[in-house]
């Protein structure tokens, strides 16, 4: 139990600071009765597993618990092992549901690796000289030599660190952190490792205004400076 609110004010204040998985709550409450509150919370973004009490044993009333998507609805008097019933299918759903999007983001993992690592062996095919169009559409550059399409490279020199970039699993890894919020979705990104320390970032836009777009760039690569130099000796040259 997160906390217990005396009306329906209190409860709206305290759900949106600590957005519980199950909300109980009564209908007839001070302030604000109970079908406010969850729509109040629903609007605000607030998804939660919503157990209604009630003496009201009304049509209208359970209409609107539907139409905001109640779990359960139950009526005064009623027994413990009611609500621990409610409770225990309710948990098990969210147990699911859990287990669900966390196999769901492995997956997603998963497959961002593995583009990874294809980008990683487009690019140095491309390096060595194979400029076939597989290669350069796996990286997800243009073949038609449009002119709105803009690059840039940069190599990266992490000095003292354990990265070890011959290595899949830790290039892999190296990339789901220089992907996850440095840079933006209007952005490509793709690597390779150099040597076990050295890794060459390669960027590309298309249809940006060129000063957007190195700005992009560098924002980026300060923003990602300044979180890895806690930790490492980074060296940047573009």
């Amino acid at each position: 139990v997160v906390g217990v609110a005396g009306d329906g004010q209190e409860a709206l204040d305290l759900a949106l600071a600590e957005k519980p998985d199950i909300l109980i709550t009564d209908i007839a409450m001070p302030v604000m009765n109970g079908l406010e509150l969850i729509r109040r919370l629903q609007e605000q973004g607030i998804q939660t597993k919503n157990i209604i009490i009630s003496g009201y044993d009304e049509f209208d009333y359970a209409r609107t618990a539907i139409t905001l998507g109640v779990t359960d609805y139950l009526l005064k008097p009623f027994l413990p092992g009611e609500m621990r019933d409610v409770l225990v299918k309710i948990i098990q759903e969210l147990d699911n549901r859990k287990a669900f999007d966390q196999n769901l983001e492995n997956l997603v993992k998963q497959a961002d690796r593995k583009r990874f690592l294809e980008r990683e062996q487009a690019l140095r095919n491309i390096l060595q000289g194979d400029f076939s169009k597989e290669a350069v559409m796996c990286l997800g550059y243009p073949d038609d030599g449009k002119s709105d399409s803009l690059y840039q490279c940069c190599l990266l020199n992490l000095n003292g660190t354990s990265w070890n970039f011959h290595v899949s699993d830790t290039f892999a890894k190296f990339m789901e952190e220089l992907t996850s919020g440095y840079f933006g979705r209007e952005l490509g990104v793709s690597a390779v490792g150099l040597d076990p320390q050295k890794v060459m970032v390669c960027f590309h836009a298309e249809a940006l205004p060129e000063n957007v777009f190195r700005n992009a760039v560098n924002t980026g690569l300060r923003k990602f400076t300044a979180s890895f130099q806690k930790y490492y000796d980074v060296l940047i040259y573009c």
